[in-house]
């Protein structure tokens, strides 16, 4: 049998059979499935396999439904997984993640997902998750404009609106429109390096405001259903 090694991230696991899994990877080049025999039996050594947020380097059957043959396990972001709040938040971004469009970069995604993951050691999980977020709208294809009107490319902008999908001049001020400075946090924050920038560098933006901006943003704009996590903003 023929086998390759992939490195990934566990994203969303499912239930195949009474003792096997199906485990969706996200890598550097795309999301792959690998069958995982046997992961439901009482005390599998592939049980660990299965479980989200865990990256691993996985040796799989080079075929048209690869299984797994044997792995090891990288980091599994344990300080994440025994964090209820932080599970819940990274939970929350992997349902986003699972729903992007195909033909993406996914080395990008891959990166990000992880840089996130590691910086959740020190950092709010909300936090990096918005942040992650954020910068996921321009994979969706609706990311907003933040350098001029987007109706007719005038530097001088005043308002930002939702439904147009980014600021406004005077002239074109529609009536969901707000003033700009409440979405000057949106844009810092889009524009954070989340590699070299220093995350004290958004010590002061209110991430609970910029939670229900971006949940109507993604409501306007993005047709998926998201669990809501309200709740974990008080």
């Amino acid at each position: 049998m023929e086998t390759k090694t992939i490195e990934g991230l566990v994203i969303r696991t499912i239930h195949f059979n009474e003792s096997s899994e199906i485990v969706h990877l996200l890598t550097s080049y795309g999301v792959i499935s690998v069958m995982c025999k046997g992961a439901r039996k009482y005390k599998s050594h592939k049980l660990a396999f299965c479980i989200p947020l865990t990256r691993v380097k996985a040796i799989i059957s080079d075929s048209k439904i690869p299984s797994l043959v044997d792995y090891t396990i990288i980091d599994s972001f344990d300080y994440v997984k025994e964090d209820l709040k932080a599970n819940l938040w990274f939970g929350y971004l992997l349902e986003i993640i699972n729903k992007l469009p195909d033909n993406i970069y996914y080395k990008n995604i891959y990166n990000l997902l992880i840089k996130s993951l590691e910086l959740a050691r020190v950092n709010k999980a909300m936090d990096l998750v918005l942040v992650v977020q954020t910068k996921l709208l321009k994979v969706f294809g609706v990311e907003p404009e933040f350098k001029k009107c987007v109706v007719c490319g005038n530097p001088e902008i005043h308002f930002f609106s939702i439904s147009s999908g980014g600021f406004l001049c005077m002239n074109h001020k529609t009536k969901d429109s707000e003033e700009i400075n409440k979405y000057i946090e949106l844009k810092r924050v889009y524009y954070f390096d989340l590699y070299n920038d220093d995350f004290s560098k958004l010590n002061d933006i209110d991430f609970v405001e910029l939670f229900r901006t971006i949940t109507s943003y993604y409501q306007y704009h993005i047709e998926i259903n998201l669990h809501s996590l309200s709740s974990l903003i008080i």
